[in-house]
């Protein structure tokens, strides 16, 4: 076997070259032999690389190896080495495409969404900020066995459900691009591109679900929140709006979700609603039900 090293980015990087195969170990923070995080493995010696590969220009980051690696050389990656001490039932498996499977999880996402709205009912202060609140809403989809599996986009391995995920394209009048609160992706089917790495970093994905939630804001935010999903193209949108005598004034909200619910049959983004008072709390979760709910203490 042969070796030799590069460095990236200030990260120590060996390649070992056998018979058959080379890989490539990325050092974890420039740590101990043997804890590499990546860790690729080109299999035709014919792609092999040399030690003049850490000298392209075009290899600013390890995102752009990583690609350049899979693109040109056809690496792939490998698991970690202390894969055996990752918890039971954490690693389930690769969803393979199912034309079906965006209907599949519709019941699902939608039964996370009112149980986080029950809770909120129950327990209005459960959450100082509303990025808690995110928090809670991805348990629950996680505590989902659809939700809770991997999918292979080709460049990587990922989950299927997640936080912070980009717009695709900049909405009117606005001078950057958002983000959606929790998103959720589909599995690609065979027939589709590939996509680099950087792509995926990047979020260059639709989503097959988008969904909005917004704690102690006023109307602005909750308009905002609805232009966002109907500007996006994703079909199954979800907005969630809960108030607290906290938060910003709420002039004029039940009046703009009432117009959301009646165009919710139109393929408008559906909404579930929660507003707490001293002495009484206004609702709407999902359903076919267009009342928003008043129960009074």
């Amino acid at each position: 076997m042969k070796r030799f090293f590069g460095v990236i980015e200030g990260h120590k990087i060996k390649v070992v070259t056998g018979e058959k195969t080379q890989t490539i170990n990325v050092y974890v923070e420039n740590g101990d032999e043997g804890n590499f995080d990546p860790k690729l493995r080109v299999t035709n010696p014919a792609l092999f690389i040399n030690e003049s590969f850490f000298d392209n220009e075009i290899l600013s980051s390890l995102d752009d190896m990583v690609i350049l690696l899979k693109e040109k050389h056809k690496a792939e990656f490998e698991l970690q080495n202390d894969i055996s001490m990752v918890k039971p039932n954490v690693f389930r498996s690769i969803i393979p495409h199912d034309p079906l499977w965006t209907q599949n999880i519709i019941p699902d996402v939608e039964k996370a969404i009112n149980k986080v709205l029950y809770t909120f009912l129950e327990l209005p202060y459960l959450h100082r900020v509303e990025h808690s609140l995110h928090g809670e809403l991805y348990d629950y989809l996680m505590d989902c066995q659809l939700l809770h599996q991997f999918i292979d986009l080709g460049c990587c391995t990922t989950g299927v459900v997640h936080q912070n995920w980009p717009e695709l394209t900049m909405r009117p009048g606005k001078s950057v691009k958002g983000y959606f609160d929790v998103a959720i992706l589909r599995p690609p089917k065979k027939a589709e591109q590939p996509i680099s790495l950087r792509q995926f970093r990047e979020g260059q994905l639709t989503p097959t679900v988008a969904i909005e939630a917004g704690l102690d804001y006023g109307i602005d935010r909750l308009q905002d929140n609805y232009e966002k999903l109907k500007h996006s193209g994703i079909k199954n949108c979800y907005l969630i709006h809960f108030s607290r005598p906290t938060g910003q004034y709420q002039d004029g909200v039940e009046e703009f979700i009432k117009k959301v619910i009646e165009n919710e049959a139109l393929g408008a983004p559906k909404i579930a609603y929660a507003s707490v008072s001293k002495n009484k709390i206004r609702y709407r979760h999902l359903s076919s039900e267009r009342d928003i709910l008043t129960k009074t203490f």
